[in-house]
């Protein structure tokens, strides 16, 4: 994932004929997105010896900007990038990747679960309350009528 122009050729060889130049390069911004949600998968299900998370979260922060660089529209990465904020204690990052992958399409079911998980792991946090707070729905207006004599 760190020699780009490698991973950029061997997606050109893969590719096929008549293939942009701007769809190898979404491509490898998705496959960055992927190594990267692969590599918080087995971490978190781990269960033996693992790489320490103060060597991986440097590469994983790199590769996800990177994703994000080349594919900024991309709602998954957006999202990504939101929990990877969140679990170094960055709420108001978290906040803002979580609503920009909102306005990409993920699925407001999606951040309504993570905004769930959020307040519970860290109540005190005023911009991931403020964002959950905005995805609930209003409250029902009254429908009460004068009651008549």
């Amino acid at each position: 994932a760190d020699d780009e122009a490698s991973a950029t050729r061997l997606l050109r060889q893969i590719a096929p004929a008549g293939v942009t130049e701007e769809i190898v390069q979404q491509q490898l911004g998705i496959r960055l997105r992927r190594l990267c949600e692969s590599l918080l998968l087995q971490r978190r299900e781990a269960s033996g010896p693992r790489q320490p998370a103060e060597t991986l979260l440097p590469k994983l922060q790199r590769w996800l900007q990177r994703s994000l660089e080349i594919n900024p529209d991309d709602f998954a990465a957006r999202f990504l990038a939101a929990d990877l904020a969140f679990h170094t204690g960055d709420d108001a990052a978290a906040a803002r990747h979580l609503e920009s992958a909102l306005k990409l399409g993920l699925p407001q079911a999606d951040a309504a679960r993570f905004l769930e998980m959020a307040r519970v792991k860290r109540p005190d946090s005023p911009a991931l309350e403020a964002l959950r707070r905005s995805l609930e729905p209003p409250p029902p207006a009254s429908s009460e009528t004068p009651s008549q004599p």
